[in-house]
């Protein structure tokens, strides 16, 4: 008796440990930005992503009226800063998941100056949208006024 309640004990903590466990959402796939609110670059972007738990691969293209340019970045998702260049220059991305939720860091020299964003990317269940939080930074690690809001569809 005492061992049949042994054994029934160890298969619920089993079922329970692994049915808590989630898995993250794969966000592979290319993202199209539908609308924004707030502030933000009124151009068209799109987020294309290889992402392979934990190694996440980013096109990420942008249309505005500073022309058509294209970040590319790769790193893991570890929230650990992975140093790289963009447009021959410098640049850091940095990709954690909190939750459900991924955030998405990127610092860099750009050709009209110093730009770190950051997005809270927080995805649908069924994997077809994503909303995000966006935040920008000055060089020296202050808040800037400036928010927005974002959604996206998988296309």
């Amino acid at each position: 008796m005492k061992r049949t309640i042994i054994v029934v004990l160890l298969v619920t903590a089993v079922v329970c440990v692994t049915s808590g466990q989630t898995t993250k959402p794969n966000i592979s796939g290319a993202w199209e930005r539908v609308a924004i609110s707030g502030a933000g670059n009124p151009g068209a972007e799109t987020m294309t992503f290889f992402h392979n738990e934990p190694y996440v691969y980013l096109l990420y293209r942008i249309k505005d009226g500073a022309g058509e340019r294209t970040l590319d970045l790769k790193g893991i998702i570890d929230g650990k800063p992975h140093t790289q260049e963009i447009e021959g220059r410098p640049a850091t991305l940095t990709v954690q998941w909190e939750g459900q939720n991924l955030i998405l860091d990127i610092k860099r020299e750009a050709s009209f100056g110093y730009s770190h964003t950051r997005r809270k990317m927080m995805f649908s269940a069924d994997g077809k949208a994503m909303t995000t939080e966006r935040t920008w930074y000055t060089k020296e690690g202050a808040l800037r006024k400036e928010t927005g809001a974002e959604k996206w569809q998988r296309k």
